[in-house]
Formats: structure tokens, sequence, C-alpha cells
């Protein structure tokens, strides 16, 4: 009885090393969700890194990409303002998130 506790003790232990080191290794993905005044644009992936941190370098080069006198950077968000065809301001936003490729923000696939 002794030798069947320790074989499920190192068997448990064997297996929480193996799903540690699984999520440890995991790629990220740099997603762009994009919303306007029209309506919702959903989630798009716009990169992938290896590690959490060259995700957050790939996001802050998207962010620093967006230049103009019609756009405004604030955190992770983009506001992109234009008018429409009837002179109407119109403002759209991207908010860029780093998430791990385990994660899909746009939810679990229909069958």
């Amino acid at each position: 009885m002794m030798r069947f506790a320790r074989g499920a003790s190192l068997f448990a232990f064997s297996l929480l090393a193996i799903a540690t080191s699984a999520s440890a290794e995991c790629a990220w993905v740099l997603w762009a969700e994009t919303k306007g005044t029209k309506g919702y644009g959903g989630y798009e992936a716009v990169s992938a890194a290896e590690t959490k941190q060259a995700c957050d370098q790939a996001l802050a080069g998207r962010l620093v990409a967006w230049t103009g006198t019609n756009v405004r950077v604030r955190d992770t968000t983009v506001y992109v303002e234009t008018k429409d065809k009837n002179g109407s301001l119109a403002i759209s936003t991207v908010t860029y998130t780093c998430l791990p490729d385990t994660i899909d923000p746009r939810g679990p696939k229909g069958k």
C-alpha cells in the first residue's frame, strides 16, 4: 500500500512538472481588438512571439507606428478620428493586448 502511494505521488509530481514547463514555454500572441462607430470589428491576431517581453515589444512598436494628426494613443489603445461622408466625426479604436497562445479572446469555436 505504501509503495502504491509513493508511486502515485511521484506520478502526480511528474504531471505537475510537465504542465509547469509547458506553460512556461508557451508562445504569446499580440491581438488587436477593433471597435468603430458603425459596430464591433472584432479581434485579429497581429503577431506571435516566443516570450511575453517580445510580445510587449511588438505591442510598443505597433503603438509607435500609429502616427498622424487624427490619432491619439492612450495606454494600449489607439483612437482614430475620421469624418464620414456627411462630415460627422467618427472615432474608431484599436486596443492591443498580449495573451498566451492558449487563450483566444474570440471565445470558444463552435462545432
